[in-house]
């Protein structure tokens, strides 16, 4: 039975990488066989060795496609599909909610046409300010939908087909740490975020002390980090997340970015993490750390330092850190069994 992944954006960026990896992962360990991926930068993904739906089409001519209901794919490609986990579809004003629309909704409505069953590994979906009742209309079509915080499943609450189930890069046992890094440097994930006083609060972030860049995504527009970082601190060198957390091995992490916040983590590394979308608050708590999300609008910079100071002088703080997410373990591992079951029934 073939399987494909949709919805999936770009390796460049190394959390939504790590998320088809991680989404094709567990549909293997479903028993599914894995062929195809659809992605909006579908070279990106080469090495993962899977049919790319769309070849090399740019993502304008790929979108184009979508909008025409039409994908160059046979009908007996593969026989069911699901969304890639860890996505994120919102509609919270008509610009956003139109490149939502375009780039995700329509794979949604071209697999119903062509009768392929399809699901939505676990994602955020909402508000739904814009085009609510076309995005439950297509979204009622599916298998499932998992989502990963509780505002998106109160919002689809009148929809039959949800679930409500933790972001797949933590459904997996995380350890207490014991041999955790001392060195005191703090690595540092920064994006780009609308909010009118951001700027100010990265040129605070910065000047932490014995802090360095982490760049995960350099891809996009408003989505690269390193671009970011070049236009507003040019004097700032960095080096990849990758590389910081397998190399360098900071003590802490405060990070902007989730899914460079949960590398961290899983790394063995804290992270706090500055979140600005319900997907940050939902995957905080479910591993327990929610005293250690903190709004980045509006940051309260003095609690972020408070937080900071305390994890340089007291050691065992970080041993409480991983404390905090062993105690969600059960929990998580149940929602990893659960959405294995519901993978199944995908027919």
């Amino acid at each position: 039975m073939n399987t494909l992944i949709t919805n999936a954006y770009s390796s460049r960026n190394l959390g939504d990488g790590l998320l088809v990896e991680e989404s094709k992962n567990i549909l293997t360990e479903a028993g599914l066989n894995v062929t195809s991926l659809l992605a909006l930068d579908s070279e990106s993904f080469e090495q993962l060795g899977l049919q790319l739906i769309g070849g090399k089409a740019t993502r304008k001519q790929l979108l184009l496609q979508l909008a025409l209901g039409i994908l160059p794919f046979q009908d007996d490609t593969f026989d069911r599909a699901f969304a890639v986990g860890g996505g994120y579809l919102r509609f919270p004003n008509y610009q956003v909610a139109c490149k939502t629309y375009l780039s995700h909704a329509t794979q949604f409505e071209i697999l119903t046409q062509k009768g392929i069953p399809f699901a939505l590994l676990p994602a955020s979906i909402g508000p739904l300010n814009c085009f609510k009742n076309e995005v439950l209309k297509k979204l009622a079509k599916a298998k499932f939908i998992a989502v990963r915080d509780d505002k998106s499943f109160l919002e689809l609450q009148n929809l039959s087909n949800v679930y409500r189930v933790s972001v797949l890069s933590i459904l997996h046992k995380i350890e207490t740490i014991s041999n955790l890094n001392r060195s005191g440097e703090i690595g540092l994930i920064i994006r780009n975020l609308s909010f009118p006083n951001w700027l100010n609060d990265t040129k605070k972030i910065v000047q932490i002390p014995r802090s360095f860049i982490m760049i995960q995504s350099d891809t996009g527009s408003r989505n690269d980090d390193a671009r970011f970082i070049a236009t507003h601190f040019p004097d700032l060198k960095s080096i990849s997340t990758t590389e910081a957390l397998l190399i360098k091995r900071p003590s802490l992490v405060i990070s902007t970015r989730l899914h460079g916040a949960i590398m961290s983590i899983n790394a063995g590394i804290p992270a706090i993490h500055l979140g600005y979308e319900r997907k940050s608050f939902g995957v905080y708590k479910d591993l327990g750390l929610s005293e250690f999300c903190l709004p980045a609008k509006n940051l309260d910079f003095g609690l972020l330092e408070n937080i900071v100071t305390r994890f340089q002088t007291d050691y065992k703080y970080s041993e409480y850190f991983f404390e905090c997410v062993a105690k969600t373990n059960d929990s998580r591992l149940r929602h990893r069994s659960n959405l294995i079951s519901l993978i199944a029934c995908v027919k």
